[in-house]
């Protein structure tokens, strides 16, 4: 079982500084963000004026970083698309359809074959869209043969784990849902883990007849939590 830290520790081995060599990866920027802000916090709570930047950062940019990383070494890697890229072959790749919008289709297609890398999903029976997905996802491997894109990068690195020097200690920060693709890369590198602290609270479900009533009762809600002195409030659409 992987070694799980609290934040307070966490933080606490954030603060030793970079000569520590902690890395810490979040599922997504906005985590990497909120946990920023909370060391900037502690550390200001201590009455210093300047400190080391921890290093954190989304998991995807974390592999990125890797890959580019393992550039300098003796291996021989392959080009790493960029997203642009991606979206420009799967476009070549369904533009003979007689599909109306061959943009949105060539971008859903990049975020099913995304998922299918992430959850390890094998073919199996499926209906006629699926069917036509399976088939440009076929001339899509083909097409990039020799190339990287960011779905499949996890599982180029795994490969190649033992090439490259990972962080004294790598922490997986909130990760809740973790993908197979992403669980099995945390392992090989032995990454500790650090769940923040849940918070109390209470969920109201209400029904409004029209959109505009629903927003509107959205953004009075939001007032009356800034009138209370609230710091920080979300409203998810």
């Amino acid at each position: 079982m992987a070694h799980v830290l609290s934040k307070g520790d966490l933080l606490a081995r954030l603060a030793e500084g970079h000569a520590a060599r902690i890395t810490v990866v979040t599922p997504n920027r906005r985590l990497s963000q909120s946990l920023m802000a909370d060391f900037d916090a502690y550390q200001g709570g201590k009455g210093l004026a300047a400190w080391e930047a921890p290093d954190i950062l989304p998991f995807d940019a974390f592999v990125v970083r890797l890959w580019e990383e393992a550039l300098y070494s003796d291996l021989e890697l392959p080009f790493l698309l960029t997203s642009a890229q991606e979206q420009a072959i799967w476009q070549e790749l369904v533009k003979d359809s007689s599909l109306l919008s061959i943009n949105e289709t060539a971008a859903q297609c990049r975020d099913a074959g995304r998922l299918e890398q992430a959850w390890r999903i094998a073919a199996g029976p499926a209906g006629e869209d699926a069917q036509a997905f399976r088939e440009w996802a076929k001339k899509y491997e083909a097409r990039t043969r020799g190339e990287i894109d960011a779905a499949r990068l996890p599982d180029l690195l795994l490969s190649l784990s033992k090439e490259f020097t990972p962080p004294k200690l790598l922490v997986a920060y909130a990760f809740d849902i973790v993908p197979p693709q992403t669980k099995d890369f945390l392992s090989a590198l032995t990454a500790a883990e650090c769940h923040p602290e849940r918070g109390s609270g209470s969920a109201v479900k209400l029904s409004f007849p029209s959109a505009r009533q629903e927003l509107e009762r959205a953004a009075s809600w939001a007032r009356a939590r800034l009138e209370e002195g609230w710091g920080r409030i979300g409203v998810v659409v």
